[in-house]
């Protein structure tokens, strides 16, 4: 078995077996919209067999700590 053989998870087939935690806290404003800087981090680690990203606010309650990426007003919805 190698790290960077195919697996099959549930239904999800993956190109390799790394699987990587969310890492990417407080890279939204501080009105929850997320930043090309997100975009960007995701993007540079796409080859990873499995990406587990950070959490999404649904309502201004639900916000952990600051700079939580949010889904509950237009400009967050947008970006």
């Amino acid at each position: 078995m190698d790290l960077f053989s195919p697996i099959t998870l549930g239904d999800y087939a993956l190109t390799n077996r790394i699987v990587m935690a969310p890492m990417t806290r407080s890279r939204a404003d501080y009105q929850g919209v997320p930043s090309p800087l997100a975009v960007d981090y995701y993007a540079s680690r796409a080859d990873a067999g499995l990406l587990i990203t950070e959490g999404t606010a649904p309502s201004a309650a639900g916000l952990g700590y600051a700079r939580t990426p949010g889904i509950f007003t237009p400009d967050q919805i947008a970006a």
